[in-house]
């Protein structure tokens, strides 16, 4: 999860997805610390890039499907106490076939690395 520049403003979710003997399907996302979490895609339209938000998330049969920046992605709206960046959360994804799965997610400030591990040397 990357945190976003302002508070205010939404976080973004990036994980991938492995399937199983069977195709099954990403209906939603949920997370104690958002109001709502929404599955989007990003799709290009007259040259610029506009993010489009889906209904679900199709998984093949033993195969994967990567949510990335610049493309499908999950949208965390209405942070409440938002994990600090270096922090582990929580995020439920709920399929069709396989139910509910909690995934562990790793927090990341907005550049997208890792809260630094020691604060006592600045250049």
């Amino acid at each position: 999860m990357r945190l976003p520049p302002v508070a205010s403003r939404p976080a973004a979710g990036y994980l991938t997805i492995k399937g199983g003997a069977q195709a099954d399907t990403l209906l939603k996302a949920e997370a104690p610390f958002a109001g709502r979490v929404e599955l989007h895609a990003m799709k290009s339209e007259g040259g610029i890039m506009k993010m489009i938000q889906q209904d679900k998330i199709d998984v093949p049969a033993n195969g994967t499907v990567t949510l990335a920046p610049g493309g499908m992605h999950l949208m965390f709206f209405d942070l409440k106490n938002p994990p600090a960046a270096g922090a582990k959360a929580t995020v439920t994804l709920t399929f069709a076939k396989a139910g509910a799965v909690s995934v562990p997610v790793e927090v990341r400030a907005v550049t997208g690395e890792p809260a630094a591990k020691d604060h006592g040397s600045h250049h």
